[in-house]
């Protein structure tokens, strides 16, 4: 399968349209993810000082999610919360995305 900015194109295609996120997307498909991917053993999360959230499905093709389990302990405060399914864009689940959002945000405002 073909990547586009580090991704498989249909991935990027669930994305679209990406024209105001344009520069996002290209500087996380060609130098935040890959540094990560290589790096991320080096990144001194233990040391965060502010709540963290991540939000994955478990059948996530582009973010592995037994990464995220494995460096969940890494993290001092935080919330993660995750679906079975959904793939990258965690489709089907946005009204639960909007809640843990508002939960997370109103926890720590």
């Amino acid at each position: 399968m073909p990547l586009v900015m580090g991704m498989p194109a249909s991935t990027v295609k669930d994305i679209m349209p990406i024209a105001e996120r344009k520069e996002g997307v290209v500087i996380d498909g060609k130098v935040t993810n890959p540094d990560m991917e290589r790096n991320f053993d080096e990144y001194p999360i233990e040391e965060l000082k502010v709540p963290t959230l991540i939000v994955h499905s478990e059948d996530d093709n582009v973010a592995s999610f037994k990464k995220v389990e494995a460096a969940k302990h890494r993290f001092p405060n935080l919330t993660l919360v995750t679906f079975p399914d959904g793939g990258h864009m965690m489709k089907g689940h946005s009204e639960e995305i909007d809640q843990t959002l508002d939960d997370f945000i109103n926890k720590y405002h």
